[in-house]
Protein backbone atom coordinates (compact mmCIF):
# COMPACT_ATOMS: atom_id res chain seq x y z
CA UNK A 1 0.00 0.00 0.00
CA UNK A 2 1.14 3.75 -0.37
CA UNK A 3 3.82 4.64 -1.54
CA UNK A 4 4.49 1.03 -3.13
CA UNK A 5 0.82 1.33 -5.04
CA UNK A 6 2.13 4.59 -6.41
CA UNK A 7 2.94 2.24 -10.06
CA UNK A 8 0.05 2.14 -10.31
CA UNK A 9 -1.75 5.43 -10.19
CA UNK A 10 -1.95 8.08 -12.41
CA UNK A 11 0.21 10.52 -10.30
CA UNK A 12 3.22 8.76 -9.44
CA UNK A 13 4.50 5.58 -11.79
CA UNK A 14 6.98 4.44 -14.15
CA UNK A 15 8.91 5.41 -17.19
CA UNK A 16 8.59 3.91 -20.15
CA UNK A 17 12.08 2.65 -21.64
CA UNK A 18 11.94 5.23 -24.45
CA UNK A 19 11.28 7.83 -22.08
CA UNK A 20 14.32 7.09 -19.82
CA UNK A 21 16.52 7.19 -22.56
CA UNK A 22 15.03 10.70 -24.03
CA UNK A 23 15.00 12.27 -20.31
CA UNK A 24 18.43 9.90 -18.84
CA UNK A 25 20.35 11.93 -22.73
CA UNK A 26 19.03 15.66 -21.09
CA UNK A 27 20.19 14.61 -17.95
CA UNK A 28 23.39 13.55 -19.41
CA UNK A 29 23.61 16.62 -21.39
CA UNK A 30 22.80 19.38 -18.28
CA UNK A 31 25.84 17.53 -16.47
CA UNK A 32 28.10 17.76 -19.35
CA UNK A 33 28.33 14.16 -19.97
CA UNK A 34 27.95 14.48 -24.05
CA UNK A 35 25.32 15.67 -26.86
CA UNK A 36 21.64 15.45 -26.82
CA UNK A 37 21.50 13.78 -30.21
CA UNK A 38 24.55 11.82 -31.99
CA UNK A 39 26.29 10.88 -28.49
CA UNK A 40 27.85 7.89 -27.52
CA UNK A 41 26.04 5.64 -24.78
CA UNK A 42 29.05 4.32 -23.44
CA UNK A 43 31.02 7.74 -23.35
CA UNK A 44 28.07 9.21 -21.86
CA UNK A 45 27.56 6.46 -18.87
CA UNK A 46 31.65 6.41 -18.38
CA UNK A 47 31.81 10.47 -17.73
CA UNK A 48 28.23 10.08 -15.40
CA UNK A 49 30.13 7.68 -13.41
CA UNK A 50 32.61 10.03 -12.82
CA UNK A 51 30.27 12.92 -11.68
CA UNK A 52 29.35 13.67 -7.89
CA UNK A 53 26.28 11.92 -6.59
CA UNK A 54 25.11 15.34 -5.39
CA UNK A 55 24.87 16.82 -8.61
CA UNK A 56 23.16 13.43 -10.13
CA UNK A 57 20.57 13.61 -6.85
CA UNK A 58 20.10 17.50 -7.96
CA UNK A 59 18.77 16.26 -11.49
CA UNK A 60 15.41 15.48 -9.90
CA UNK A 61 14.70 19.50 -10.20
CA UNK A 62 15.61 19.61 -13.84
CA UNK A 63 13.49 16.35 -14.54
CA UNK A 64 10.17 17.94 -12.87
CA UNK A 65 10.92 16.46 -9.81
CA UNK A 66 9.91 12.59 -11.74
CA UNK A 67 12.68 10.41 -11.73
CA UNK A 68 11.00 7.36 -11.86
CA UNK A 69 11.72 3.69 -12.16
CA UNK A 70 12.10 2.58 -15.74
CA UNK A 71 11.19 -0.65 -17.16
CA UNK A 72 13.94 -1.90 -18.61
CA UNK A 73 12.38 -5.09 -20.37
CA UNK A 74 12.28 -2.26 -23.57
CA UNK A 75 15.74 -2.80 -23.60
CA UNK A 76 17.71 -5.30 -25.11
CA UNK A 77 20.42 -6.39 -22.31
CA UNK A 78 22.73 -8.73 -22.03
CA UNK A 79 21.87 -9.66 -18.20
CA UNK A 80 17.82 -10.07 -16.74
CA UNK A 81 15.97 -7.45 -16.44
CA UNK A 82 15.04 -5.50 -13.15
CA UNK A 83 11.57 -4.33 -14.28
CA UNK A 84 11.48 -6.41 -17.35
CA UNK A 85 7.34 -5.66 -18.54
CA UNK A 86 5.10 -2.38 -17.10
CA UNK A 87 3.70 -3.33 -13.84
CA UNK A 88 0.18 -3.08 -14.71
CA UNK A 89 0.61 -5.44 -17.40
CA UNK A 90 2.05 -7.58 -14.86
CA UNK A 91 -0.82 -7.64 -12.88
CA UNK A 92 -3.58 -8.25 -15.51
CA UNK A 93 -1.60 -11.05 -16.92
CA UNK A 94 -0.93 -12.50 -13.66
CA UNK A 95 3.16 -12.44 -14.50
CA UNK A 96 3.98 -11.96 -10.82
CA UNK A 97 4.24 -14.09 -7.07
CA UNK A 98 0.50 -14.75 -6.89
CA UNK A 99 0.58 -16.89 -3.92
CA UNK A 100 2.07 -14.44 -1.18
CA UNK A 101 0.09 -12.53 1.46
CA UNK A 102 -0.84 -9.32 0.76
CA UNK A 103 -1.22 -6.51 3.23
CA UNK A 104 -2.34 -3.00 1.20
CA UNK A 105 -3.79 0.46 2.34
CA UNK A 106 -3.31 4.17 3.23
CA UNK A 107 -3.90 7.11 5.68
CA UNK A 108 -7.21 8.82 5.58
CA UNK A 109 -5.50 12.01 4.20
CA UNK A 110 -2.51 10.61 2.34
CA UNK A 111 -2.56 14.18 0.12
CA UNK A 112 -1.98 16.12 2.98
CA UNK A 113 2.27 14.90 1.82
CA UNK A 114 1.54 18.09 -0.53
CA UNK A 115 -1.29 20.43 0.60
CA UNK A 116 0.32 21.17 4.22
CA UNK A 117 2.75 23.34 1.86
CA UNK A 118 -0.77 24.96 0.65
CA UNK A 119 -1.25 25.62 4.30
CA UNK A 120 1.94 26.91 5.13
CA UNK A 121 2.58 28.83 1.96
CA UNK A 122 -1.06 30.98 0.64
CA UNK A 123 0.55 32.47 -2.18
CA UNK A 124 1.17 29.32 -3.25
CA UNK A 125 -2.97 28.74 -4.68
CA UNK A 126 -3.20 31.13 -7.45
CA UNK A 127 0.09 30.28 -8.56
CA UNK A 128 -1.49 26.51 -9.12
CA UNK A 129 -4.83 28.18 -10.38
CA UNK A 130 -3.08 30.64 -12.68
CA UNK A 131 -0.87 27.55 -14.29
CA UNK A 132 -3.24 24.98 -14.13
CA UNK A 133 -2.77 24.24 -17.76
CA UNK A 134 0.42 22.63 -16.56
CA UNK A 135 0.48 21.98 -12.95
CA UNK A 136 -2.68 20.18 -13.68
CA UNK A 137 -1.75 17.56 -15.72
CA UNK A 138 1.63 16.85 -13.96
CA UNK A 139 0.32 17.01 -10.58
CA UNK A 140 -2.70 14.18 -10.98
CA UNK A 141 -1.08 12.02 -14.51
CA UNK A 142 2.74 12.86 -13.98
CA UNK A 143 2.83 14.55 -17.28
CA UNK A 144 5.86 16.57 -17.82
CA UNK A 145 5.57 19.68 -19.86
CA UNK A 146 6.62 18.92 -23.03
CA UNK A 147 4.09 15.92 -22.87
CA UNK A 148 1.10 17.88 -22.09
CA UNK A 149 -1.34 17.27 -24.10
CA UNK A 150 -4.70 19.45 -24.74
CA UNK A 151 -6.45 15.75 -23.96
CA UNK A 152 -4.67 16.02 -20.38
CA UNK A 153 -5.78 19.47 -19.96
CA UNK A 154 -9.29 18.67 -19.99
CA UNK A 155 -9.34 15.65 -18.09
CA UNK A 156 -7.66 17.44 -15.63
CA UNK A 157 -10.28 20.11 -15.19
CA UNK A 158 -12.49 17.43 -14.97
CA UNK A 159 -10.65 16.07 -12.07
CA UNK A 160 -10.67 19.60 -10.48
CA UNK A 161 -14.22 19.65 -10.89
CA UNK A 162 -15.34 16.79 -9.75
CA UNK A 163 -13.25 17.41 -6.04
CA UNK A 164 -12.83 21.03 -5.90
CA UNK A 165 -14.62 22.73 -8.08
CA UNK A 166 -13.80 25.53 -11.09
CA UNK A 167 -10.22 27.46 -10.91
CA UNK A 168 -11.23 30.29 -9.01
CA UNK A 169 -11.86 27.48 -6.01
CA UNK A 170 -8.34 26.59 -5.86
CA UNK A 171 -8.23 28.29 -2.47
CA UNK A 172 -7.50 27.63 1.56
CA UNK A 173 -11.45 27.02 1.87
CA UNK A 174 -10.78 24.06 -0.25
CA UNK A 175 -7.62 22.27 0.57
CA UNK A 176 -9.46 19.40 2.22
CA UNK A 177 -10.69 18.90 -1.12
CA UNK A 178 -7.41 19.28 -2.57
CA UNK A 179 -6.12 16.68 0.03
CA UNK A 180 -8.72 13.91 -1.30
CA UNK A 181 -7.61 15.19 -4.92
CA UNK A 182 -4.31 14.04 -4.42
CA UNK A 183 -4.96 11.05 -2.01
CA UNK A 184 -6.88 9.52 -4.45
CA UNK A 185 -4.54 10.78 -7.61
CA UNK A 186 -1.28 9.09 -6.15
CA UNK A 187 -2.15 6.18 -4.11
CA UNK A 188 -5.99 5.17 -3.65
CA UNK A 189 -6.41 4.90 -7.49
CA UNK A 190 -3.14 2.73 -7.14
CA UNK A 191 -4.40 0.41 -4.87
CA UNK A 192 -7.86 0.21 -5.72
CA UNK A 193 -5.81 -0.54 -9.51
CA UNK A 194 -3.84 -3.53 -7.75
CA UNK A 195 -6.58 -4.95 -5.99
CA UNK A 196 -9.02 -5.18 -8.93
CA UNK A 197 -6.68 -7.40 -10.77
CA UNK A 198 -4.76 -8.99 -8.30
CA UNK A 199 -8.09 -10.93 -6.89
CA UNK A 200 -8.24 -12.46 -10.16
CA UNK A 201 -5.13 -14.18 -9.90
CA UNK A 202 -4.52 -14.38 -5.70
CA UNK A 203 -3.93 -17.37 -4.52
CA UNK A 204 -2.99 -15.71 -1.13
CA UNK A 205 -4.79 -13.63 1.53
CA UNK A 206 -5.59 -9.99 0.68
CA UNK A 207 -5.59 -8.04 3.99
CA UNK A 208 -7.10 -3.86 3.65
CA UNK A 209 -6.26 -1.05 6.50
CA UNK A 210 -7.17 2.23 6.53
CA UNK A 211 -5.22 4.63 9.15
CA UNK A 212 -7.62 6.59 10.80
CA UNK A 213 -6.09 7.81 13.88
CA UNK A 214 -4.25 11.27 14.33
CA UNK A 215 -1.19 11.13 16.78
CA UNK A 216 0.13 13.94 17.86
CA UNK A 217 3.51 13.64 15.42
CA UNK A 218 3.19 14.01 11.95
CA UNK A 219 5.22 13.57 8.74
CA UNK A 220 5.23 18.00 8.73
CA UNK A 221 7.80 19.23 6.33
CA UNK A 222 6.34 22.50 5.05
CA UNK A 223 8.15 25.27 6.71
CA UNK A 224 6.53 27.09 9.77
CA UNK A 225 4.30 24.02 10.37
CA UNK A 226 3.95 22.38 14.01
CA UNK A 227 2.71 19.05 14.61
CA UNK A 228 -0.39 20.81 15.73
CA UNK A 229 -0.93 22.68 12.80
CA UNK A 230 -1.57 19.58 10.80
CA UNK A 231 -5.39 18.92 10.69
CA UNK A 232 -5.50 15.75 8.98
CA UNK A 233 -3.79 11.89 9.24
CA UNK A 234 -1.47 12.45 6.76
CA UNK A 235 1.30 10.28 4.47
CA UNK A 236 3.81 8.21 7.10
CA UNK A 237 1.91 9.97 10.28
CA UNK A 238 1.52 5.57 11.06
CA UNK A 239 5.16 5.35 11.47
CA UNK A 240 5.13 7.31 14.86
CA UNK A 241 2.55 4.42 15.92
CA UNK A 242 4.89 1.61 14.77
CA UNK A 243 8.46 2.59 16.13
CA UNK A 244 10.29 3.73 18.75
CA UNK A 245 12.40 6.03 18.39
CA UNK A 246 11.43 6.92 14.94
CA UNK A 247 13.93 8.90 13.13
CA UNK A 248 15.67 10.94 15.70
CA UNK A 249 12.62 11.03 18.03
CA UNK A 250 12.04 8.91 21.04
CA UNK A 251 8.20 9.63 21.90
CA UNK A 252 7.84 6.81 24.30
Amino acid sequence: GQSGAGGFSPAYHHYSGEQAARYGHKAAQLLGCGPLYNHNDLETAECLRNVPVVLLQMMDLPMEIMTQPVVDGDYILTHQAFMPLDPLEAIISGQYNTDVDVLYGATKDEGQLITQFFQAIPSLYPVFADEWDVIGPFALFARHHTENTEEDIVLADEVLDFYVGSRDDINEAHRSNFTDMISDAFFWYGIDTFLKHHIEHSQGASYQYLITHKGFYHFCIAPGLQYADMDGVGHADELWLQWDPYGDHHHG
